[in-house]
């Protein structure tokens, strides 16, 4: 929210309009998620990206509010895919009696991860909100993109 407010000056219906944008891009990515009915795990890498692409670019560019919602769409359809394929995973791959136990571990994970990047961003000061956005979401797409090149180094027979 620093980041959007304070540090690239969106105003509170711009930010409204920013944070709807990406709940759009939920939606529609939620649609497009459940499409994929093979290897649902293939595409997480490729459904983290314009997450990472989203968040990185807003805290290294520090781009104006238009384009801004146009990557918050983008990362809110990765957003909403990887929900998608989570659910697709946990439901085909995990015995009945263990799928609670399952999203409630995955559920915890995620606000795990929410609760640290909250409690490191209120460490660090709302000075840093552009510079967290900028590592997390390079981080993100680092490491999408060394899962997509491990898979297909593996698919080739290994490193030799």
């Amino acid at each position: 929210m620093f980041a959007l407010t304070r540090d690239l000056g969106l105003s509170p219906t711009q930010y409204g309009f920013a944070s709807a944008s990406w709940a759009v891009g939920i939606v529609a990515g939620s649609w497009l998620g459940s499409r994929i009915t093979e290897k649902p795990l293939v595409y997480y890498p490729l459904v983290a990206l314009p997450i990472g692409l989203a968040i990185g670019a807003v805290g290294l560019l520090q781009p104006g509010f238009t384009t801004i919602m146009v990557l918050f769409a983008a990362g809110g359809v990765g957003n909403g895919a990887f929900n998608a394929l989570t659910n697709r995973v946990i439901l085909s791959s995990v015995p009945e009696h263990q799928q609670g136990r399952t999203w409630a571990g995955f559920r915890w994970i995620v606000y795990a991860c929410l609760l640290s990047g909250y409690a490191l961003g209120a460490a660090l000061g709302s000075q840093y909100a552009l510079h967290l956005m900028a590592y997390g979401g390079s981080a993100l797409v680092l490491c999408a993109l060394a899962n997509v090149l491990g898979r297909v180094v593996l698919a080739r027979g290994g490193c030799e």
